[in-house]
């Protein structure tokens, strides 16, 4: 399985928008173009320090990466897009990992190339 990791700017908003809800007293905004610009500030913050995550759902072959990234790219918003590949965790002897709760293998996501 394939699909793409990335920071996704709608998802560090959501992100500011409950960290200005936290914020109590002299902290918290008390207009609208106050809030707007505490969430502005705040959005960004979060989108510069974003570690990525996957933007996609799981793609079935590596052919549709390019395009997703494409897609993405002119929507805007994104930043850092890669493709990543789904592998069975190894340990340090080469072994599959088996998860001990529900006896699966656990899985990966790698650097697609």
């Amino acid at each position: 399985m394939f699909a793409v990791q990335g920071v996704c700017f709608s998802q560090c908003k959501k992100k500011a928008e409950k960290e200005i809800m936290r914020l109590r007293g002299d902290d918290a905004p008390k207009s609208p173009e106050e809030y707007q610009q505490k969430l502005e500030e705040i959005t960004g913050e979060i989108f510069k320090k974003a570690k990525p995550q996957l933007v996609s759902g799981e793609l079935a072959s590596p052919d549709s990466i390019p395009e997703y990234i494409e897609l993405a790219q002119k929507s805007g918003g994104y930043r850092g897009l890669r493709g990543v590949k789904k592998v069975e965790r190894k340990d340090a002897k080469g072994n599959v990992v088996i998860s001990k709760a529900t006896k699966k293998p656990m899985w990966d996501w790698v650097p697609f190339n």
